[in-house]
């Protein structure tokens, strides 16, 4: 009996501690497409990548720790990484023809400059916004110029 006690103590110990180290795991910071549109209009040097999201996507929750490695590695680098929910942003949602999630888009200056239809680790997460970043800021950023500068990778 007192076996069959401390069995159960430990499950729910390790329940506690599993529920625990969830409820700790660092998230992005989740946005609207309104308040991204602000942000971008405040910082329009800034390249801005947003992980479209849904609270019911398994894949989607899979990939955020790598987009949160991501946001801080690449922080000083003038890249801000946000998640935006996909069903509360329906318009934005509708307005790119999006179909799938997780996904990956990218804007500079305000502006819709490219998107990646699936997660990314966070060092091709880190690579790809540099890249972005770079191409951006040199004037030659767009989604055609982008898959170009991807096929000479």
């Amino acid at each position: 009996m007192m076996m069959k006690q401390l069995k159960w103590i430990l499950i729910l110990g390790f329940a506690v501690v599993g529920l625990n180290a969830m409820a700790q795991t660092p998230h992005l910071p989740e946005m609207t497409f309104p308040e991204v549109n602000a942000f971008m209009q405040e910082h329009p040097s800034t390249l801005v990548v947003v992980l479209l999201s849904a609270k019911w996507c398994s894949a989607c929750h899979r990939i955020e720790p790598y987009y949160v490695r991501a946001a801080e590695t690449l922080k000083d680098d003038g890249i801000v990484v946000v998640k935006l929910d996909y069903d509360q942003n329906p318009d934005y949602v509708r307005s790119l023809h999006i179909n799938s999630i997780p996904q990956t888009e990218f804007y500079y200056q305000g502006l819709h400059r490219w998107k990646y239809g699936a997660g990314l680790s966070d060092t091709q997460l880190v690579r790809e916004a540099r890249l972005a970043l770079d191409a951006a800021q040199n004037g030659t950023f767009s989604i055609e110029s982008y898959s170009v500068l991807q096929s000479v990778r």
